[in-house]
């Protein structure tokens, strides 16, 4: 009895703790807007057509900044729903030639539009709680090609062998994140968060990038 008594109290005393944490965080049943800005990482893979018997040197400029727009509602301390935009901003991959002919060609890759998320939160107490996401993001992901110097006429012996200058490609792609937020007040917070957006399609040929997404987003609850 004395044990059975023990395990109610233990068990009292733990639910108490958990609505206490809940308390100190988001409140349930709200809607939010928010917005974030942050640093976008491209992993880029080869963008730009190699052309054999060239000599060359590759380059890539794989970061940026990138926003996002968003508005959510939390049922509850531990789940909540979130859509949105995103501009994940541009990357770029440079061939500069020395044979047969000099200059550089230059492909430039961007990607944005809206996505769903679910988010799974964790209140930790003193206002503080951490984030999990996963979430499905509709990705127009547009491509472009330019030279400079000489080379630049072999532009369009590229776009003949069947590859655009210029091409925008929809698709939908799979994205999951990590966060932490920290409330100032019932309707204000911060939220610290990387997300992951796998698999974008950059030369168009069913090849696959993953970006990343490190942002600071300013919340308000009503």
């Amino acid at each position: 009895m004395k044990k059975i008594i023990f395990a109610l109290g233990f068990a009292c005393l733990t639910l108490n703790a958990i609505s206490a944490l809940a308390q100190n965080n988001q409140k349930c049943g709200c809607w939010y807007l928010g917005a974030g800005v942050g640093y976008s990482k491209f992993h880029l893979d080869d963008t730009v057509p190699v052309i054999p018997g060239a000599t060359l040197a590759l380059s890539d400029d794989d970061n940026d900044v990138g926003w996002k727009i968003f508005g959510g509602y939390q049922w509850n301390p531990n789940f909540a729903i979130e859509l949105g935009w995103v501009d994940l901003g541009k990357a770029s991959q440079t061939l500069t030639f020395t044979s047969p002919a000099i200059g550089s060609l230059t492909a430039d890759f961007k990607s944005s539009g809206p996505f769903l998320d679910v988010l799974g939160i964790v209140p930790i107490g003193n206002n503080f709680s951490l984030l999990g996401k996963v979430g499905a993001y509709y990705a127009n992901n547009s491509l472009d090609y330019s030279g400079s110097g000489p080379v630049a006429t072999l532009l369009p012996l590229v776009a003949a062998a069947g590859t655009p200058l210029s091409e925008d490609k929809d698709e939908f792609k799979w994205k999951a994140g990590l966060g932490a937020r920290y409330d100032f007040t019932p309707s204000v917070g911060v939220r610290a968060e990387w997300e992951r957006y796998f698999d974008l399609d950059t030369d168009h040929s069913g090849g696959g990038t993953d970006v990343d997404l490190f942002s600071l987003n300013l919340i308000y609850s009503f």
